[in-house]
């Protein structure tokens, strides 16, 4: 199963007299880059929300906003009257002075600085614990959202590999013409040789011919390219995280088929071996993004 690092989910909670909105967001990444804005009252808990959010969603880039909203009663209203009436005083004669239209100058007080007095207000290890709810949830909307791409992905690379397979045994096919080629080439090679030379070294001729032809042959190449895809797909059924592991299996098929298409010398083969490279360049560029 195959979990995309990209992902998203919202939430909120209430917690004693504060309403906790969440917002988390998951782009992909090499490694794990963690940033998070937090109200004053959760700063104390920054390092346990790093813990939480590296546990569970392990990898990639990784963005935490928690907006505050206090839940007061009407007597209990964080507001320093004093700045706030100076606020719209002031509003209200700079309005008549230009002019200008000032619908609601108590609303637009409100968002200038210093009018709600700061919360200096610490959460209990129980409002902590009801906090640590709210945040779990939303990241389980977030690693289920990256599940639901996770799979768009997993069939986008299973048509790939697919598409390597086929060629491979395209490339299976074409062995015996491109081996009878080969020793056909071979043969006229050595005839044109020996019309050249007046003495030949036979028992030193026969072991270069052998070298030539074990350095031609791409059976080994062949055999490992397909323990590869097996040990690749075997790979993308476990459970996640298993991204870096198929990067590492992708590069090594990359290296098997550029080392079947150098010794092929035969045009078709080494066609369908730039088709698979193609193919394989697309997985990595999907693997890019699975967890």
């Amino acid at each position: 199963m195959l979990l995309s690092m990209t992902g998203q989910g919202t939430g909120q909670i209430t917690v004693g007299n504060n309403l906790f909105r969440i917002e988390i967001k998951t782009l992909n990444s090499k490694y794990t880059d963690i940033k998070v804005s937090l109200p004053a009252v959760l700063r104390p808990f920054e390092l346990e929300i790093h813990k939480i959010l590296t546990e569970r969603l392990i990898r990639g880039t990784i963005r935490l906003y928690v907006y505050q909203e206090r839940l007061a009663e009407p007597d209990q209203v964080p507001i320093q009257e004093n700045v706030l009436k100076g606020y719209v005083k002031y509003l209200q004669n700079l309005a008549s002075e230009l002019s200008a239209p000032l619908p609601d100058p108590i609303s637009t007080a409100l968002r200038l600085p210093d009018v709600l007095k700061p919360d200096f207000s610490e959460l209990s290890d129980e409002e902590w614990e009801e906090f640590q709810k709210g945040l779990n949830q939303v990241i389980d909307e977030v690693i289920e959202f990256r599940r639901n791409e996770g799979k768009t992905l997993e069939k986008v690379i299973s048509s790939y590999i697919n598409e390597i397979e086929t060629r491979l045994r395209k490339i299976e096919e074409l062995e015996p013409e491109r081996n009878k080629l080969l020793r056909e080439n071979l043969r006229e090679n050595i005839n044109k040789l020996k019309q050249n030379i007046d003495e030949l070294d036979e028992s030193r001729f026969e072991q270069e011919v052998l070298y030539y032809l074990i350095r031609m042959d791409f059976t080994e190449e062949k055999d490992r390219l397909w323990q590869h895809i097996k040990h690749f797909k075997e790979t993308m059924a476990e459970d996640p995280p298993n991204g870096k592991k198929l990067t590492f299996i992708a590069q090594e098929i990359g290296r098997e088929i550029n080392t079947l298409s150098n010794k092929s010398q035969y045009a078709p083969i080494q066609k369908l071996a730039v088709e698979i490279k193609d193919y394989l360049n697309r997985i990595k560029e999907q693997l890019a993004n699975v967890l």
